[in-house]
């Protein structure tokens, strides 16, 4: 089963980062955004059950913060990648996007109560000591 993305996807990714590049892209298209969004997808889901919650109980309804905040995570993880894989250009750009979701995969990692806070079953008794055995 895979991973939940949070309503992140090639669409939003490229509304949000890419405007009219990524389905009119030749080399790197929808396939390979959606590809890409789903291995950052993959990354998030490992801190969020790291974190003591289970990812797809993380819906828009049970966690909207939670949710929203995963979702802007994958799609700036995603924009990093897809731009390194797509493009020697805006290297610098890409460079931003990644120590920006770097910095959130950080949060997520350290503080997942900072971020967790609305998701169903998290405590963060849980995380804490989870994290120790890491």
């Amino acid at each position: 089963m895979a991973n939940p993305t949070y309503g992140a996807d090639a669409e939003s990714l490229e509304d949000k980062y890419f405007p009219g590049r990524i389905s009119e892209s030749q080399l790197a298209g929808p396939d390979q955004a959606q590809s890409v969004v789903d291995e950052v997808a993959d990354d998030v889901a490992v801190e969020v059950r790291n974190g003591g919650v289970v990812p797809e109980s993380i819906t828009e309804e049970t966690a909207p913060l939670s949710y929203k905040w995963l979702t802007k995570t994958i799609l700036l993880g995603a924009a990093a990648e897809y731009g390194r894989r797509s493009s020697s250009q805006n290297v610098e750009l890409w460079d931003t996007w990644s120590v920006q979701f770097e910095d959130r995969m950080k949060r997520l990692r350290f503080e997942p109560q900072s971020v967790l806070e609305d998701a169903p079953g998290f405590s963060a008794d849980d995380a804490a000591v989870f994290d120790l055995y890491r």
